[in-house]
């Protein structure tokens, strides 16, 4: 009698990860994205739990011009979940992609803020420039200075530390100055920008943030400098995130 011996080969198991997809730039929608050429679909807004087989690959995102707006490798870890955004700093300006993990963020110690910022305003400021931040001061009566953050680059780096206010000193509303880092004199007209930093839902202030600075063309009822192009810009400091 004859006998036949099968051999066993075990097939693993594809594993996923997840991404969720912030999509702020609305005048660029319907997005076409794709995942190591595989097409994905994504939303005017937050699309959730977008699936994706772990390990590296390549999302490419094309705005609804067929334009390729980014091309990038990311890492998705099995059961992970990213929380992935892209917006417009301004009209004029690229697209940019970035990771928000803020929420995961330790917290900073009483009377400080965690801050991220980005220079994303090359016409009106090609090299490292600083940001003053001042506050109204209840018991002043008047915007004191809050912190500087200095040598702000084009590039999102690391939190930084800063001394801020609490809901029983001020209203809550930074005022942004853009300076130089030599002179220390703003270098625009006015002010760049209002960020209000209260939390709707505790009644105290968002103490993380990610903030950047961004340039708009304009009118001369509302530019606030003129750019090294010799265009006028209304410069402005912006948040992307509080918590």
């Amino acid at each position: 009698m004859l006998f036949s011996c099968k051999k066993e080969i075990a097939i693993e198991s594809q594993k996923f990860g997840k991404i969720n997809l912030n999509n702020q730039t609305t005048n660029l929608s319907p997005l076409a994205l794709s995942f190591e050429g595989g097409t994905l679909s994504a939303a005017e807004g937050i699309t959730k739990n977008i699936k994706l087989p772990a390990g590296q690959g390549k999302l490419s995102i094309k705005d609804n011009k067929g334009n390729l707006l980014i091309d990038t490798l990311i890492d998705i870890t099995e059961n992970s979940l990213r929380n992935l955004v892209l917006f417009k700093p301004s009209e004029d300006s690229k697209a940019i992609f970035l990771e928000n993990n803020q929420e995961q963020e330790p917290k900073p110690n009483a009377g400080f803020a965690k801050i991220k910022i980005a220079n994303l305003a090359p016409h009106c400021f090609p090299g490292n420039v600083d940001l003053l931040m001042r506050m109204y001061d209840f018991n002043y009566g008047d915007l004191v200075d809050m912190d500087i953050i200095t040598q702000i680059t084009p590039k999102f780096g690391d939190y930084g530390i800063y001394k801020t206010f609490d809901t029983s000193m001020s209203d809550g509303n930074i005022i942004c100055y853009i300076i130089d880092p030599i002179t220390k004199e703003p270098l625009h007209s006015s002010y760049a920008g209002i960020i209000d930093i209260n939390d709707p839902n505790t009644g105290k202030f968002y103490n993380v943030f990610t903030f950047y600075i961004t340039e708009q063309l304009a009118d001369a009822s509302s530019a606030n400098m003129t750019g090294t192009d010799g265009k006028l810009y209304l410069v402005e400091t912006k948040a992307l995130f509080l918590n």
